[in-house]
């Protein structure tokens, strides 16, 4: 046998010995089928239809309601009747409170209570007293209509109405502020961070004299096309526009500059390409 060949067998004998290790430290990984409380969500779902007349829903589809809400596994009851509560009140149909609700039975606890949080945000009277339909638009996009991360929606949304409305921030109209701080909130879709820093950030560097000193509503303008790259464009955008500036750098005017930082800011996604 040659050395090579009692190399190898060495070699094996050693990985034959250290296997059953390997595979006792470095266990398969178990993946477990989700189990629903299908019979509560159906029971409790059928109750509370019966519960209230005043809806006027027939047996038989108060049933067919009962069995789409059980796909929503457990929990789907509660998010259905908090929704249907929620709309009811603010003197909604019947047949869309109950409609919206089935969206919402078959969603999650996060995406429901986000659109339960800014709905009553946007229709309350005594904060942004919008009226149904503009509540409703704005709740259900960042809610059941976001495919981002909901959990950091509403902080975004809250913090971009509060800004809009204060005088040292944009100082604008109470429905300009709800619907401009529901844009800028999706501009955060694809993105784990939080946008509304970033934008309140780029927004009154947009407006400084340390940058390009820019009008509100392009001050605004400039800041939401930024940001379209994502929270992180926003530092890209205003290191970009210093360096642009800077005698050391490349000594431009505020003008070309800006054009020069939105270039580097649409850069921040890896592989984008230039407009």
């Amino acid at each position: 046998m040659s050395s090579i060949i009692k190399k190898l067998v060495v070699i094996n004998l050693v990985l034959l010995m250290f296997i059953p290790q390997l595979t006792a430290t470095t266990p398969p990984k178990e993946e477990f089928i989700q189990t629903c409380t299908s019979t509560r969500e159906f029971v409790t779902t059928l109750e509370f239809l019966r519960a209230h007349k005043e809806f006027s829903v027939h047996e038989s589809d108060a049933k067919k309601i009962a069995h789409f809400v059980t796909t929503g596994c457990t929990g789907a009851s509660a998010r259905f009747i908090k929704v249907v509560n929620l709309l009811t009140k603010a003197r909604l149909s019947i047949v869309s409170a109950l409609n919206l609700a089935r969206e919402f039975a078959i969603s999650d606890d996060t995406t429901t209570d986000a659109f339960i949080a800014i709905f009553r945000l946007s229709y309350l009277s005594d904060v942004l007293d919008l009226d149904v339909k503009t509540s409703l638009d704005i709740a259900q996009g960042l809610s059941v209509r976001f495919s981002g991360h909901t959990k950091k929606i509403l902080p975004d949304f809250t913090a971009l109405v509060e800004f809009c409305m204060q005088e040292k921030g944009l100082g604008l109209p109470v429905p300009k502020c709800a619907l401009l701080a529901e844009s800028i909130s999706k501009l955060g879709e694809n993105f784990k961070d939080p946008i509304s820093g970033p934008f309140i950030k780029l927004y009154h560097f947009n407006r400084s004299k340390k940058g390009p000193g820019l009008p509100l509503f392009d001050a605004i303008k400039v800041a939401q096309d930024v940001l379209q790259n994502g929270p992180a464009a926003s530092d890209n955008f205003i290191q970009a526009f210093k360096y642009a500036t800077s005698k050391g750098g490349l000594g431009l005017e505020a003008k070309q500059a800006v054009k020069f930082a939105q270039k580097m800011a649409a850069n921040t996604i890896k592989n984008s390409k230039l407009p």
